[in-house]
């Protein structure tokens, strides 16, 4: 056991195998330690991705990152597969996921410009030409799909196109219904309802994540029939 400072270190703990180390060797370790704890989850060797997510807050330090406030308001628009969650505080990171809902990269965008984005995107195959990634192919024990209708009524015209799986967060801004198994529906509701970073005020289930999956399996099958074709 030696002392450092006020501090007696005994020879075999982490710190004193670390302060033995040679100098150089340390500052490598502490560097690495610091690139991990910045850059979050990021694999060594990319893997292509089926959708990606920029997590931000909406004001305060995007203002002070112009070029990272022109991406997520302006470029990011040109992603099919690229969508933007605000989040209150929330420093700008990007998000990828797989097709099974799998994070499997995420990193702070904060010292990134537009070019820098696109870049990482594209390490992910993620493009302007990517499609949107609906999830379609994901049913859950409860539930179907999300379906999207028009005119903001979720009585309104089917927009099957605009369909999305179980496991996939419906922003704010869509109607439509959560298609339940047995022939019910969840959370019909028009455009105006929170997205997933809000609980959403569903008339028979409580509040929960405005996810399909979820709501489908909290809700009493005898609940809101599909209506017969």
């Amino acid at each position: 056991i030696f002392s450092l400072g006020f501090v007696q270190v005994s020879s075999h703990s982490p710190m004193a195998k670390f302060m033995a180390m040679p100098p150089l060797a340390s500052l490598l370790l502490m560097v690495g330690l610091i690139l991990h704890t910045s850059e979050g989850l990021m694999p060594t060797e990319p893997v292509p991705a089926a959708y990606a997510r920029i997590e931000t807050c909406s004001g305060c330090r995007l203002n002070h990152l112009p070029k990272v406030r022109n991406f997520v308001h302006v470029v990011s628009k040109e992603f099919p597969a690229l969508t933007v969650k605000f989040i209150g505080g929330k420093s700008p990171t990007l998000m990828l996921f797989d097709q099974d809902d799998t994070l499997v990269a995420e990193t702070d965008i904060s010292s990134l410009d537009e070019a820098g984005i696109e870049g990482l995107l594209a390490k992910f195959s993620i493009t302007r030409e990517t499609p949107r990634f609906s999830g379609l192919g994901v049913q859950t024990e409860h539930c179907v799909a999300w379906r999207q209708t028009g005119n903001c009524d979720p009585n309104g015209p089917r927009e099957e196109q605009f369909d999305l799986g179980c496991k996939r967060s419906v922003p704010s801004g869509l109607s439509g219904y959560c298609e339940c198994k047995g022939g019910a529906r969840a959370q019909e509701v028009g455009c105006e309802h929170p997205s997933s970073s809000a609980p959403p005020p569903a008339r028979s289930s409580p509040a929960m994540e405005w996810i399909c999956s979820s709501l489908c399996a909290s809700l009493p099958s005898s609940l809101c029939p599909l209506p017969s074709a």
